[in-house]
């Protein structure tokens, strides 16, 4: 592995069809640093939970099997946080590399910064560009992880959904400027597939939930209205049927005592409808 002997791999194969399996026992047998594990096709999160529960490491990356990370970017953004141990999760630049090789810088950060949780928190809820809600571009302290999992119900927005859990056990979070992760567009990718119910559910869960660790922190409520709304307005954009996942919620709120949490609740709902008429209203 040469300069990057000071990364423990786990390579986690889900019950794939190919020669996967034999490729990555073949370099485990080489690098002492490498764990393979299978699966039966369980499903990404399925396996990102396998390696997280076995992991012994102080630091935390993932990387999807089609993207890779600039070489040089782990090792200089790790010295940084170890220099820095109140800081327990570090966010560093993004690139998408297209169908044609074409390359857009699509997370940038002009320099190293670092946020409070409560700073974090606001532009989380906000849908702050620089704090995208996916794994790659991110080193987190294995600390963060204890007693979590990465919801495997959802095959959708699952990153959204756990980051929002993760980011709630923060004490500061860096910004930092060095490397690059490079997400390379495919044809089966989550974020290319067609729109259903069953993916607008997904992603309207992971929202949801952001908003109910915002309450429980007591932390950013307008904030996360607003990253409510974005979520609504990005669904009735691409002319889905949301408004049936708002009402299924509706309905469930009927048989809950009001308590103050629920009142909160039915505020970012009527927001959220509130953004349907508008987004109507302007068409």
């Amino acid at each position: 592995m040469g300069k990057g002997s000071f990364v423990h791999l786990y390579l986690t194969d889900d019950g794939s069809t190919d020669d996967s399996l034999a490729i990555c026992r073949r370099y485990a047998s080489k690098h002492s640093n490498i764990t393979v594990l299978s699966q039966s096709n369980a499903g990404p999160s399925a396996a990102r939970n396998s390696a997280l529960a076995i992991a012994q490491e102080e630091y935390i990356t993932f990387l999807d099997a089609d993207d890779e990370i600039e070489p040089g970017t782990l090792q200089k953004n790790l010295e940084w946080l170890q220099a820095h141990p109140d800081v327990d999760a570090l966010f560093y630049p993004i690139q998408s590399v297209h169908f044609d090789g074409s390359v857009t810088q699509k997370v940038a950060y002009t320099e190293t910064a670092v946020l409070s949780k409560e700073d974090a928190w606001e532009k989380w809820c906000c849908g702050d560009k620089n704090l995208p809600g996916y794994f790659g571009g991110k080193i987190y302290a294995r600390k963060l992880f204890e007693g979590l999992k990465i919801p495997e119900h959802l095959r959708f927005a699952e990153d959204m959904y756990l980051l929002s859990d993760l980011l709630a056990q923060t004490n500061k979070i860096c910004m930092s400027p060095y490397g690059n992760y490079r997400y390379y567009e495919r044809e089966n990718a989550a974020t290319q597939t067609p729109w259903t119910e069953s993916k607008a559910s997904n992603i309207g869960e992971a929202y949801f939930h952001r908003w109910e660790v915002a309450v429980q922190l007591q932390l950013s409520d307008a904030g996360t209205v607003n990253a409510w709304r974005l979520a609504l307005a990005e669904v009735v954009a691409e002319r889905k049927k949301f408004p049936d996942i708002l009402a299924k919620e509706l309905d469930a709120l009927k048989s809950m005592r009001p308590t103050w949490a629920q009142l909160l609740r039915k505020l970012v709902l009527r927001q959220a409808l509130g953004s349907l008429l508008l987004l109507f209203k302007s068409r």
